[in-house]
């Protein structure tokens, strides 16, 4: 009975400086004795097994990590979103992934990006739909992705709803609908699909949500990127266009000069070039004021 009891203390105690390597991420356990097949057996196996789940677990989220880190470094919207619908097929799988912004002004989504296997595309960039009252401001409300396994399934049970008809008729027959919070305020959605049903598991919820906030900094990162490079090319153009208008002024000018002072040139002639003059004068002024650096 001592002797028994001495072997099973002895095994506890490897047990127990096994579950402390896997507490401080050592996951090389084959140091662990063997033991007969009873409680303690069972338990080294156990404790076996997990190591080598968290071993690949803290893998692929290192691999993660780096992807979204990777990603973060992009700089233009469409190349983060292309970046991250090649690198997450081995974390949730998808033949399609869609992303929709949010306008607060109008309440509606709308689609920024898409990219699929299948080159029929039905929701593309621009589709747009009203937020309230839909299943995506249900979304929002709960803060939590939803799962559809089955498409077909989900029609029959709402036929009114014609994003899933589109998305049926691009041969799309499951999908898990991610919202989208930066800093706490809802900016838009995140769409996985499959053409298989039933590829969905809250496995894939809880990995969406371990990035999730990441994931929605990085693409309103990259909306405000897109804005500023239009702002900055809408005001480019518009300096473009003022810097035209300005030497054509000019040139009226110098071709009114010579006649404004002829010594006898008619009262309607003279009025008529005293007007370009004074034109002339005020485009410039707002040109110079618009141009004048704040």
């Amino acid at each position: 009975m001592g002797q028994q009891t001495n072997t099973t203390e002895g095994g506890l105690a490897a047990y127990i400086a096994a579950a402390e390597k896997l507490r401080h991420g050592q996951f090389d356990l084959d140091d662990l004795p063997a033991a007969p097949r009873d409680d303690l057996a069972r338990l080294s196996d156990n404790l076996k097994a997990l190591a080598l789940a968290l071993e690949v677990s803290g893998a692929e989220w290192q691999r993660l990590s780096q992807i979204t880190t990777d990603i973060n470094d992009g700089f233009l919207l469409d190349e983060i979103l292309d970046r991250i619908y090649v690198d997450f097929h081995d974390f949730i799988p998808y033949d399609r992934m869609g992303v929709s912004i949010i306008d607060d002004a109008t309440q509606t989504v709308t689609a920024i990006w898409a990219r699929s296997a299948n080159p029929r595309m039905r929701i593309r960039k621009g589709y747009s739909a009203r937020l309230p009252g839909s299943s995506l401001q249900a979304i929002l409300d709960t803060g939590h992705p939803r799962i559809i396994n089955d498409l077909q399934q989900y029609l029959r049970e709402k036929p009114e709803s014609y994003s899933t008809k589109l998305a049926l008729s691009e041969g799309i027959r499951s999908s898990i609908t991610c919202p989208l919070v930066a800093n706490g305020k809802p900016i838009g959605f995140m769409f996985f699909s499959s053409s298989e049903p039933n590829t969905y598991s809250d496995a894939h919820v809880s990995l969406y949500q371990n990035i999730s906030n990441q994931l929605a900094v990085i693409v309103e990162k990259g909306l405000l990127t897109a804005q500023n490079n239009s702002q900055k090319a809408t005001i480019d153009r518009q300096r473009e266009t003022i810097e035209v208008l300005r030497r054509g002024l000019a040139r009226i000018r110098m071709t009114a000069a010579p006649f404004t002072n002829c010594a006898d040139p008619t009262d309607s002639a003279a009025g008529a070039l005293n007007d370009i003059h004074r034109e002339a004068d005020t485009l410039l002024d707002v040109i110079y004021r618009i141009n004048k650096p704040s």
